[in-house]
């Protein structure tokens, strides 16, 4: 009878530190979720600096002109003042590369990038989370996200 007690006893304390910890997870998962929403939001603010920098430098080396249709191969390859690409740097591509390769989009996971090639043309969102977006006749780059995403301030991410 001794042993039936204590099992029961044992299996009453099992059960108890199992609620406690289902209800600490349920505690701290909100905030887990928000600090790596902020991780990613800052990863996204970061890569968003360095490219549009590296898209200035790129400007000033190429008569005042961004990378056109070619934005990939143009900011990861040697470019010759044309912005005319090759896998090798010479005298003649003796500018960039300007990136070792384009960033995933820290909330979609892609790399890719929508170009568009019309001064006119405005950010107009996906349906679904993309990469980047580009604008080659003004140099616009922008996180190709929908309006989901914000930070803590509620300022919608694509729209920085």
């Amino acid at each position: 009878m001794g042993h039936g007690i204590r099992g029961h006893r044992t299996l009453l304390e099992v059960s108890v530190a199992a609620i406690l910890v289902v209800i600490l997870i349920a505690l701290i998962a909100p905030h887990v979720r928000c600090a790596s929403d902020d991780a990613r939001a800052a990863t996204l603010l970061a890569d968003l600096q360095t490219i549009r920098a590296r898209l200035l430098v790129y400007r000033i080396q190429h008569q005042d002109c961004f990378p056109g249709a070619d934005f990939v191969l143009q900011m990861t390859s040697a470019t010759n003042i044309d912005g005319e690409t090759s896998d090798v740097a010479s005298q003649e591509f003796r500018f960039g590369p300007y990136l070792r390769c384009i960033p995933e989009n820290p909330f979609s996971g892609c790399d890719r990038v929508r170009i568009v090639n019309n001064p006119g043309s405005p950010f107009l969102p996906l349906q679904q989370d993309a990469g980047w977006w580009y604008n080659a006749a003004t140099g616009e780059f922008r996180a190709d996200l929908t309006d989901v995403h914000k930070l803590a301030n509620g300022m919608i991410l694509n729209s920085l």
